[in-house]
């Protein structure tokens, strides 16, 4: 009976060590959230990398004190929390009182500061926002703003602007103006002091000295009123029917200063209404450059020219050269309306908007009046006076024709006199010597 009780204690003695054994290495494999790395959180259930560096993160600021704080984590809710409670622990965490400041030395406050400098979050490198793509045109102030640009630290920021033409500047929001057509690449740079991030927009300049001078069914005639060379390269031409496509200027089509530019509707395509439509000049990206509008009432006269301030049906077209308008011709305001290149732009973070205006400025070409009976007693008298002036011209050109052929005669009949008589003398002479 003895031995039986014996190992009836043995057994019972062998039970509680092995549930004091189980229970000691269950707590030994239990992961610390206060200390544990990326790699052993990621082993929690339902905890991925992202949620793993999200404790960290937190910790760093604000220590676990119980299990249930690691529910405060983005992204960890109580089923989350349920599955984990069993596997994880805060260890053995003291919260430590801060000193009172009039207790602490220079040296406690050095070494305070430095414990809080190693304890903060790490320092997070900023992020540049130089904003959206620009078009724009010569002489027209565009403001750069680096206003969206973060900083998740709060760090205060140095900005370096550089506008792609030589120029920079350090604002954070800065105007410039480009002299030249073209197109530039603008980046910003930002720097926190420690690291920096770059952006970078792209800014198309157009010259808004190209308008639309004159044009008829047959031809347009556009021209450059700046005393620069003017690249088309991908502009077009369309007008607002659909009946033709829009024409597309081939790569280096380069007009020069101050002259016109006609293109036939041959190469064109373009096929203008003689009742009503409208004609644009649209930059590369699409943006209106000029644009003119009409309604015909009077197809026999379709020629409709810029004066420098509006447009006019004219009764004689000049292609190519200075235009002429026909003023006596009725209703001519009521039937225009233009949009031409007085400022189109858009730029940053606004929506485009497109300000309609009449040219009234740096419109430098030459234009001619003349009234409607004018050009009618012209064209009457045109025949006329061409032959008038034609036959006048042959009979003045005639007679001093004449007048030379007998100046030439009788300065060669002189001449040759002259020898003849100077002939005759020598040989006189000659005789008299022999006698």
């Amino acid at each position: 009976m003895a031995r039986r009780d014996k190992i009836k204690y043995i057994k019972i003695f062998l039970f509680i060590v092995g549930i004091f054994y189980c229970g000691t290495v269950q707590a030994l494999d239990l992961i610390n959230i206060n200390t544990a790395s990326l790699e052993k959180l990621d082993t929690l259930p339902g905890i991925g990398p992202a949620i793993a560096q999200a404790i960290v993160d937190y910790r760093t600021v604000t220590p676990f004190q119980i299990i249930e704080d690691i529910m405060d984590v983005y992204r960890i809710g109580p089923v989350t929390f349920d599955n984990i409670k069993d596997l994880i622990t805060v260890g053995e965490f003291i919260q430590e009182e801060e000193p009172a400041q009039d207790e602490l030395d220079e040296e406690t406050n050095e070494t305070i500061t430095s414990t809080e400098s190693t304890s903060s979050v790490p320092n997070r490198p900023p992020m540049a926002e130089a904003g959206t793509d620009i078009v724009a045109l010569v002489n027209q102030e565009i403001s750069f703003d680096a206003s969206n640009s973060l900083d998740l630290d709060n760090d205060k920021l140095i900005f370096f602007w550089n506008f792609g033409d030589g120029a920079t500047d350090t604002e954070k929001i800065s105007n410039h103006i480009y002299l030249y057509p073209g197109q530039y690449i603008v980046s910003l740079l930002i720097s926190d002091g420690e690291f920096s991030d770059l952006d970078i927009i792209t800014v198309n300049i157009y010259s808004q000295s190209i308008i639309i001078s004159e044009f008829s069914n047959e031809w347009i005639e556009i021209f450059n009123q700046s005393d620069q060379v003017a690249n088309l390269t991908n502009w077009q031409l369309k007008n607002q029917k659909a009946s033709s496509s829009p024409f597309l200027f081939p790569a280096n089509s380069l007009m020069a200063p101050n002259q016109f530019l006609v293109l036939r509707q041959e190469i064109t395509k373009i096929e203008l209404d003689n009742d009503s439509d409208q004609i644009q000049l649209i930059y590369p990206d699409g943006s209106i450059g000029a644009e003119v509008s009409y309604l015909s009432e009077d197809k026999e006269i379709f020629c409709i020219a810029f004066d420098n301030d509006n447009y006019f049906w004219t009764k004689i077209p000049t292609p190519g050269s200075a235009n002429i308008i026909s003023r006596g011709i009725k209703n001519q305001k009521e039937t225009f309306s233009s949009n031409n290149p007085e400022p189109d732009i858009k730029q940053t973070q606004e929506i485009p908007e497109v300000l309609a205006t009449n040219l009234t400025e740096n419109q430098n070409f030459d234009t001619q009046e003349i009234s409607t009976t004018s050009i009618n007693n012209l064209l009457k008298e045109i025949p006329k006076n061409n032959i008038q002036n034609t036959q006048s011209a042959s009979i003045s050109q005639n007679i001093q024709s004449n007048q030379k052929s007998k100046l030439i005669l009788y300065l060669s009949i002189i001449v040759s006199s002259s020898l003849m008589l100077g002939w005759v003398i020598v040989l006189l002479k000659n005789r008299v010597k022999f006698h």
